[in-house]
């Protein structure tokens, strides 16, 4: 019985601890991965440091940037939601709008265009350093979300965007010279 009980109370401290460090890209990647209509994407620190520990046939400057902005990263998570004709999902849509209204991100940049809204979202630690980028993409029925945590600047997520294709990303360099 007191076993029990010490379990009990250990779990009260912990599971609130442990549930406060998922970000709110966690918690949808976790409700939303699998399900129909979503495609979800996650890769975590060891393939980064695989990635950019690779010997590359590429010895080019770029490939070498893209290789040091690699090893910056701790994870990068995305959902993609393509619904098939006729379906949608509001409630997915709806937290997504909430996103872009977390406490502790600042909105680095949007775009709004017809019915597709592109935003990006900026966590900073208290030295000012960005520690995850969020990249919000809402369309009428589409939406993608995606977080890059590490140790970021704008370059690093320039570098990212162009080894891994990710289309939107390749100019936020150019926010650094602003």
């Amino acid at each position: 019985m007191k076993k029990l009980v010490i379990s009990l109370l250990v779990m009260m401290f912990v599971v609130p601890f442990s549930m406060k460090a998922q970000t709110a890209i966690d918690q949808l990647y976790e409700k939303y991965a699998g399900q129909k209509g979503f495609t979800s994407i996650n890769i975590n620190p060891d393939m980064f440091k695989m990635l950019s520990n690779m010997d590359m046939s590429d010895s080019s400057e770029q490939a070498k940037e893209s290789q040091n902005a690699m090893e910056k990263l701790s994870g990068l998570k995305m959902l993609v939601y393509e619904p098939e004709e006729g379906e949608t999902n509001e409630a997915f849509m709806n937290e997504i709008r909430t996103l872009t209204k977390i406490k502790g991100y600042e909105e680095m940049m949007s775009v709004n265009e017809n019915d597709e809204t592109v935003k990006f979202l900026a966590k900073k630690d208290k030295n000012g350093t960005v520690t995850e980028m969020l990249m919000i993409v809402l369309e009428s029925d589409e939406a993608v979300v995606m977080s890059m945590s590490g140790l970021l600047d704008m370059k690093t997520i320039s570098e990212i965007s162009k080894s891994l294709e990710i289309d939107g990303l390749e100019n936020l360099d150019q926010m650094d010279k602003k």
